[in-house]
């Protein structure tokens, strides 16, 4: 098949980014989507706003190209679906979202105008698509679900692992309950420490310290590093990044925030890290049986009493953990970029839902 790929108001990246900064969850997803379609045999090109476009395999082009490029078996638009009122060259129009239903990027896409243009829409959960189609008035007959996936290379041989937590979201989803969190942790365990490695830089590039966006979360940062065993790190290679989830026992996210399909919690899982987290949006989904899921309100002493004692069990049984951590391996199998390429040539063909 022959696929264009179309990412609407996304960060500008290309077929290399990833190797040069870090980067946000539905950029990286494009490219490790048109990545898997290109070796699953499919002819794949990526739309980008990028001025320099290096070479890459699948190919990039940058979007003022688009009218001179010829016809597409399909159009898989990103994000924005104003974009896919674009007269591109196809029969085909989907569109794909990770955004939940209070995102300004989803208002207006339950006018029937939006939803008897497009072929199909594709979520990144169950539960977001059931919340955009009771919110939105989108058919939920009409929305197909392909979830985020891993990078599963970035995963392969061993790190030496460490009594540690690791927070690797964006600060404004959880990170200041790990403040009082971790110190009664810590009570508990002494020689346990907490890695945060968390800004929004991942959104940005180049841009200067006194003007990046997480400025207001500053105050948080230097809490948390005031506490001992805490070290604070900005956002590193994604690669990189594998190999610290790896070396950790906990990734502790006491999140407020209604993930759709978080790609943290599903690339600690692919590192054996042992996911203690929320019973919010998609994030049981998500997460499934290999973690630990807590109710409530993070911001309450019952939240964070569980909180504590679901990441002290873990802590203190090696049982425990390696039952949730070999759990985590086995969810994290079928939840590549690979997997998630075939079920979307088998949804473009027709075959499956």
């Amino acid at each position: 098949m022959k696929i264009l790929i179309f990412p609407g108001e996304c960060c500008p990246f290309h077929g290399k980014t990833l190797e040069e900064r870090p980067l946000g969850g539905t950029e990286t997803a494009i490219i490790r989507l048109a990545e898997a379609l290109h070796t699953l045999g499919e002819q794949v090109c990526v739309v980008t706003r990028e001025k320099e476009i290096p070479s890459s395999t699948p190919p990039y082009i940058h979007y003022s190209e688009v009218e001179k490029l010829g016809r597409f078996d399909a159009v898989l638009v990103v994000r924005d679906w104003k974009a896919t009122f674009i007269p591109f060259k196809t029969d085909k129009i989907y569109l794909w979202t990770g955004d939940n239903w209070d995102n300004p990027h989803t208002f207006g896409i339950g006018d029937p105008r939006v939803y008897n243009h497009l072929q199909g829409l594709l979520t990144v959960s169950h539960w977001q698509a059931d919340t955009l189609a009771q919110t939105s008035g989108y058919p939920r007959e009409k929305i197909s679900v392909l979830p985020n996936g891993i990078f599963l290379p970035y995963f392969q041989g061993h790190e030496q692992r460490r009594k540690r937590m690791i927070y690797t979201a964006t600060p404004e989803r959880g990170l200041v309950h790990l403040i009082d969190i971790f110190p009664s942790l810590k009570a508990k365990h002494p020689d346990l420490e907490l890695a945060v490695f968390s800004s929004f830089d991942r959104y940005l590039s180049e841009i200067p310290l006194v003007v990046r966006n997480d400025k207001p979360y500053f105050p948080i940062y230097e809490k948390l590093a005031q506490l001992p065993g805490v070290t604070i790190h900005q956002s590193v290679l994604q690669e990189e990044l594998a190999r610290e989830l790896m070396q950790s026992t906990l990734f502790a996210y006491p999140s407020h925030f209604e993930e759709t399909s978080c790609i943290s919690a599903m690339e600690a899982q692919a590192a054996g890290c042992v996911v203690v987290t929320s019973d919010l949006a998609a994030l049981k989904e998500t997460v499934g049986d290999a973690g630990i899921i807590i109710s409530g309100d993070p911001a309450s002493t019952a939240y964070r009493q569980q909180f504590v004692e679901a990441c002290d069990r873990v802590l203190s049984n090696p049982a425990v953990f390696n039952e949730l951590s070999q759990k985590g391996l086995a969810r994290a199998i079928n939840n590549s970029w690979m997997e998630r390429g075939k079920s979307l040539i088998h949804f473009l063909k027709g075959e499956e839902k």
